[in-house]
């Protein structure tokens, strides 16, 4: 059976970029950044080919379950990788493999997560064997180049209200533009920028953690 809700609280979740962290990086912060309190890392890197993916994903593991067995680890889009890995899981995009085909080749306790960018998307994921749904930008990202337009305040009421599953908000969060009203009945954030580019990153992830705006 799917578990359909792994977020058994407030998650702060962490979606890496080259451009805001280099992997050299990123790897010397993990230890700072675990437990500041991130709960979830997910790999992203678009420009990588598979082998060298896979490399880096494999050694991200390997340091992230040494520092913390509960911090859990996704890929980005590379549901092959995610296996060979055995990483926890994966995020889709609407354009990645179909949850469905994902899901049977990573097995029932596996993690996947999918992207929504408007009611359509949102009512199919509703029934897709998927564990929770990402809904953004909640906010004007950088973060991708191709970023659908922000999200209406009509829209993320309306799918917090409806939805089955665990809403996470992504798109140019930080600690500095969150508020109550966005946050309730969310199930965490996805942060990129607003976390890797921070001058503080251990406080901003701590603020996160306890939902407290700076």
């Amino acid at each position: 059976m799917i578990n359909r809700n792994p977020f058994n609280e407030w998650t702060v979740y962490l979606v890496t970029h080259d451009k805001w962290c280099p992997f050299n990086i990123l790897i010397k912060k993990l230890n700072g950044i675990i437990n500041a309190g991130v709960d979830i890392v997910q790999y992203r890197d678009k420009e990588l080919n598979d082998k060298v993916y896979l490399d880096k994903l494999i050694k991200l593991k390997t340091k992230i379950k040494m520092i913390s067995k509960k911090v859990l680890l996704l890929a980005n889009d590379r549901v092959a990788e995610a296996k060979l890995a055995d990483v926890d899981g994966v995020h889709l995009g609407q354009s990645d493999l179909s949850p469905d085909r994902a899901r049977k080749i990573l097995g029932s306790t596996k993690i996947i997560g999918l992207s929504v960018h408007n009611r359509k998307e949102a009512y199919k994921s509703f029934s897709e064997p998927v564990n929770y749904i990402s809904i953004g930008p909640v906010f004007s990202t950088k973060t991708k180049l191709t970023a659908s337009p922000k999200l209406s305040s009509g829209f993320i009421k309306w799918i917090l209200r409806e939805s089955p599953l665990p809403v996470i908000g992504i798109g140019g969060i930080s600690i500095r533009n969150i508020t109550d009203s966005m946050l309730n009945g969310m199930s965490g954030v996805a942060v990129s920028e607003g976390i890797l580019s921070s001058r503080d990153m251990y406080n901003d992830i701590k603020a996160l953690k306890t939902r407290t705006r700076i």
